[in-house]
């Protein structure tokens, strides 16, 4: 490993996180997959004991990107399994470089390896993004895909706001 007061590269910190990631615990799995361009275009974790929750609890699951985690502006796509009092427990942590069709599979890609009960998954709930949709009914062909309640109503004010018919126009002032 790193010798006393070197400084490492990024790509060399990130490695030297997996590796530990990994050794705290041999139930703790980890994924990376570069992008065309040869960057980390998806970087998964799933700890043991986000395994045990999703074994515990694993008929839905919830899915949501928070934007630009870093100085690269990468996501953080958390996936989330809803207990016994109705909160969500993270599952998995993905940091993907876009929002694209390939990084969404990937992330579902190590899901499945790393949570063997993820055939039981029958409700996947999404932000307002469709675009990761078909990807998520491709690998979890069991699954219902549902949008967030939250983020649909966010969605119709604004749009109702916006429209020439129903919004606040400049004329009511």
């Amino acid at each position: 490993m790193r010798q006393q007061g070197a400084e490492l590269s990024d790509d060399d910190a990130v490695a030297e996180m997996i590796v530990d990631f990994n050794r705290k615990s041999s139930a703790n799995v980890s994924s990376v997959h570069e992008s065309a361009r040869g960057d980390f275009g998806v970087i998964s974790f799933t700890s043991g004991h986000m395994r045990a929750m999703l074994d515990n609890f694993p008929e839905m699951i919830q899915m949501d990107c928070t934007h630009k985690t870093n100085q690269y502006n990468y996501q953080l796509l958390t996936m989330f399994a809803m207990d016994q009092f109705g909160e969500g427990q993270p599952v998995q942590y993905s940091l993907i470089e876009t929002n694209g069709n390939w990084h969404m599979a990937k992330s579902l890609d190590h899901f499945k390896r790393a949570n063997e009960h993820w055939r039981f998954v029958r409700i996947v709930i999404v932000d307002k993004d469709m675009r990761e949709v078909e990807v998520i009914r491709e690998k979890l062909p069991e699954a219902r895909v549902l949008n967030c309640r939250f983020h649909v109503i966010k969605w119709l004010h604004k749009t109702i706001r916006k429209s020439k018919t129903y919004g606040i126009t400049k004329t009511m002032f």
